[in-house]
């Protein structure tokens, strides 16, 4: 399959070697094209979805996308984030991320977290609110990809590049996205 029959892009992802608990994945990415990022947190009353993005941009702070800022802002009125949608996953019974129109903005690691307020008492039987985050273990780099790179880095062997990570004891996953659907996903 080529870059050009896909009509999007590859998504290569790249699990951590079997010592590792986390799961690491690269997203290579058209520009202006939506996509959407898995999480593998789970919701229930009270416990809240919430996304992060990690730039290695300088002087950039960590981006917090939660339900609340993900849509209107009770302040103003005004969208906050108008291309980031929290998109149900009734399988995982979780959000996931959707962006729309990627730009370079969006490069960065991906991960998502629960959000908790919790009520407690201090040593002096005050009452406080404490915000509790707890992460996930998926992290997702999205990077802007160029077809002829891919094409060139990727297609010619597949097959060797397959055999080389599994050398190193690692896993490659490989994806072609068209629109928002996942039509296929081999492990090689």
């Amino acid at each position: 399959m080529t870059v050009e029959e896909c009509g999007l892009c590859w998504n290569l992802l790249l699990s951590l070697c079997p010592t590792v608990s986390a799961f690491s994945a690269l997203l290579l990415v058209y520009l202006l094209y939506n996509i959407t990022i898995y999480c593998d947190c789970k919701v229930s009353t009270g416990i809240y979805v919430v996304w992060f993005r990690n730039c290695s941009h300088e002087y950039q702070p960590t981006l917090v996308v939660s339900w609340k800022n993900a849509g209107i802002s009770p302040f103003k009125g005004e969208i906050t984030f108008p291309r980031f949608k929290f998109v149900k996953n009734e399988s995982s019974n979780s959000y996931d991320l959707m962006i729309r129109n990627v730009t370079n903005s969006d490069e960065g690691i991906y991960y998502c977290g629960t959000f908790e307020n919790k009520v407690e008492k201090d040593e002096n039987k005050n009452i406080f609110f404490k915000d509790v985050y707890i992460y996930g273990n998926l992290t997702t780099r999205i990077t802007l990809c160029n077809p002829a790179y891919i094409y060139a880095l990727i297609l010619p062997d597949v097959a060797a590049v397959a055999a080389c990570l599994k050398a190193h004891m690692c896993n490659i996953y490989s994806s072609c996205l068209v629109g928002h659907s996942l039509i296929s996903h081999k492990q090689l």
